[in-house]
């Protein structure tokens, strides 16, 4: 299958090498482009026989062609001599361009068969970062104008622009393609970060600068739950959103790095185990005395009820679910009267007040306004 790119070949690395005039070099890229031509009609047309499928046909031709454009490139095949000028001699020749045009040939019409987890060339990257620029700019235009953060701006444009690594595949540009046009004709009706966001994890946006700016968000919706049993709740509700909403989806960002959905399930699982370690040691230091688990008031379980009533009512507690405040009061707090409270008897002082209960506690109320202004 090789001597099908033979002649290609010569004309690329020997009679390109040659020291010609400028009508020797016209001849020279009319006999490469009528060559392009030819081996394109060999490809539409090739027949596959026992030993050779069209699959191993064609991707045998793509990196071929492909060895051949790097060795244009790096002008590794040319003499010594002409080393130091082959990016002028390739420039006039066109070279890099023409082979690179048979390779979008042969993808475009064998898509089956081509094998998209090869590298892109230099010159493809370079063709494609000045074609995506403008995709890039329109796509950051609407970004701002919806006020999107600086930081996830960048992640996106880095990525659309393919100015963040060298390393793409034909895979990876067709996936940014794809990502790109979905960006582009969903934009107008996404009128939030969170909606962005959602939009590249259905999309299985596993870029790794994607991933640290979403655990920047997981972390602080774990941290917002002041209770070890809201932030267990807080890890399910994430765990259950990312079952829904991120794709799982061969086609991603790079195969370099796992699927989106597969690292943000793995960040989870280690704050699950993270959490129950931190629940494990804070047992076992109130079981051993060096936390307790429970504080003396000098007031009485209506006292008490009355108080914690009136820390809501003015704001200083912003828990507004009763049944919690309840719950928190009754296990960590113990009255003068006894230790421990029953939740039925705190319930009902907390929405039944009675004068004796309100004076004992504006007394105290007050000596802590007299304390205040003795400070002030």
């Amino acid at each position: 299958m090789n001597f099908e790119l033979e002649y290609l070949w010569n004309l690329c690395t020997q009679q390109s090498a040659r020291q010609q005039n400028n009508k020797q070099k016209q001849s020279l890229i009319k006999e490469l482009i009528a060559e392009s031509e030819r081996l394109k009609k060999v490809y539409l047309f090739f027949s596959p026989y026992q030993e050779v499928s069209l699959a191993s046909f064609i991707r045998f031709q793509q990196h071929s062609l492909a060895r051949l454009l790097s060795a244009v490139e790096t002008g590794f095949e040319f003499p010594k001599s002409l080393q130091a000028d082959h990016q002028q001699l390739m420039a006039e020749l066109q070279l890099p361009g023409m082979l690179d045009e048979l390779l979008d040939f042969i993808n475009y019409n064998f898509p089956l068969e081509f094998d998209f987890n090869a590298a892109i060339s230099a010159t493809c990257l370079l063709k494609e970062q000045k074609s995506q620029q403008a995709v890039a700019e329109l796509i950051d235009k609407k970004l701002e104008e919806k006020q999107i953060s600086l930081q996830l701006r960048n992640i996106i444009l880095d990525a659309v622009n393919l100015s963040d690594r060298a390393d793409f595949t034909y895979g990876d540009l067709r996936y940014i393609h794809s990502i790109s046009d979905q960006i582009l004709s969903k934009l107008d009706n996404l009128d939030s970060e969170h909606a962005i966001v959602n939009l590249l994890s259905a999309h299985n946006f596993n870029k790794p600068q994607f991933f640290e700016y979403l655990k920047v968000r997981m972390q602080a919706d774990l941290e917002s739950a002041p209770e070890i049993s809201e932030k267990y709740k807080a890890l399910l509700i994430i765990k259950k959103e990312t079952g829904q909403s991120v794709s799982r989806q061969t086609s991603q960002y790079t195969l370099l790095h796992p699927p989106l959905a597969e690292s943000i399930l793995g960040y989870l699982e280690s704050e699950r185990l993270f959490l129950k370690e931190m629940e494990l040691i804070t047992t076992e230091w109130v079981n051993s005395g060096v936390l307790d688990a429970n504080y003396k008031v000098s007031l009485t379980v209506r006292q008490l009820a009355f108080y914690i009533y009136l820390n809501i009512e003015c704001g200083i507690i912003t828990e507004q679910r009763a049944k919690k405040i309840h719950q928190y009061a009754v296990t960590h707090i113990d009255t003068q009267e006894k230790s421990g409270i029953s939740e039925k008897s705190f319930k009902n002082a907390y929405y039944l007040h009675h004068a004796e209960d309100i004076k004992k506690v504006m007394d105290k109320l007050a000596k802590m306004l007299a304390i205040a202004r003795e400070r002030y």
